[in-house]
């Protein structure tokens, strides 16, 4: 058997910016302070030998952010239901 000698072909249509957000965006958002465009695509292609646009990385990064700002929404409204908890059962409490 000879040796594999192909090469790696890194464009793959099927990496939409849904797959990148899901498997890159949100956890190095929620892991890191800046994520830039360039960011994502050394990321895909490191991590996941996938080479992608930059108005794909793009995109993926602003469905990210939209992801990340519901998610920090919906734990800030928590956040009152756990004062007003707290309230109730301690009146003297000041939250």
């Amino acid at each position: 058997m000879g040796k594999y000698t192909c090469a790696r072909v890194l464009a793959n249509r099927f990496a939409n910016s849904k797959w990148v957000v899901n498997f890159v965006v949100v956890n190095k958002m929620q892991t890191t302070q800046k994520v830039t465009i360039q960011d994502v695509t050394n990321d895909m292609r490191k991590n996941h030998s996938i080479g992608i646009t930059k108005g794909r990385a793009w995109k993926a990064k602003q469905i990210g952010q939209k992801i990340i700002d519901r998610y920090v929404d919906k734990k800030y409204g928590i956040i009152w239901r756990y004062v007003v908890e707290l309230q109730r059962l301690n009146s003297s409490n000041t939250a």
